[in-house]
């Protein structure tokens, strides 16, 4: 899983900066940022106007301080922030930890990922035997 973190800019540059801010410190791995059309109430007056949105692409453990960095750096007076964790194709996550982690980190967490996949198995094939020897032990006392 990763985190998308999406905030809206009024302009397209503020966007872009906090989007170059936050790859520079490795709190997310990618920016994507897309014109829209804003309609909300702000101080009791009406607006609609054009904004730009970004989503920010990161992983669950960066979410957190991608948030409060973009919180603080955010031109708005209050700025709204959203996030979503979703489930991604295995080389898109790679690719994200690859550049958000350490290699050895990166590493270690995969290597925690198989080893959490190896005694899934073993569980599952332990089951099975067991389940087996019930059948043989019933079907021989018959």
């Amino acid at each position: 899983m990763i985190s998308i973190i999406f905030s809206s800019f009024a302009n397209k540059d503020s966007a872009l900066r906090i989007g170059k801010l936050l790859l520079d410190k490795k709190l997310i791995a990618c920016a994507n940022v897309i014109q829209m059309e804003s309609q909300y109430y702000w101080k009791g007056k009406f607006h609609e106007e054009e904004e730009y949105g970004a989503y920010f692409k990161t992983t669950l453990v960066k979410k957190n301080e991608a948030i409060k960095f973009i919180k603080k750096n955010h031109p708005y007076e209050i700025p709204s922030i959203t996030s979503k964790d979703v489930v991604v194709n295995n080389e898109y996550k790679a690719w994200m930890d690859s550049f958000l982690m350490d290699q050895i980190k990166c590493i270690v967490i995969q290597l925690e990922y198989l080893r959490l996949i190896i005694e899934t198995t073993n569980t599952h094939i332990t089951m099975v035997v067991g389940a087996v020897a019930i059948f043989v032990n019933r079907t021989q006392s018959r």
